[in-house]
């Protein structure tokens, strides 16, 4: 199972959107489409930050200018750099995935 947390610098840019990703077997990830392509910043990194089986995980990012840092459960798991203008608008959608199509991807 896999959990996301994904949201948009701007609502009209469709087809850009980033993920905050956790599995249900301890790992994370941000990955990122730009202009119809898949970026991955993070790929899928262990974290002991993250409960596994099937219970609750509180996620958050935070930007700080063009920096990103991605938490688990309090715990910063990870960092990364953006192009998302500060000021922008971002949107969070939570979503579960039953399936992914490669262990290997994001």
């Amino acid at each position: 199972m896999i959990m996301t947390m994904a949201w948009s610098p701007d609502i009209q840019m469709q087809g850009n959107f980033s993920l905050f990703l956790i599995s249900g077997d301890g790992f994370f990830g941000y990955a990122k489409k730009e202009n119809g392509k898949w970026v991955t910043p993070i790929a899928w990194t262990r974290s002991n930050a993250i409960k596994t089986g099937n219970t609750t995980n509180a996620l958050k990012v935070v930007s700080n200018g063009k920096a990103l840092s991605f938490y688990v459960n309090g715990t910063e798991v990870g960092n990364s750099m953006t192009k998302i203008q500060p000021q922008a608008k971002l949107d969070f959608v939570g979503r579960v995935i039953r399936k992914w199509r490669s262990s290997s991807q994001i």
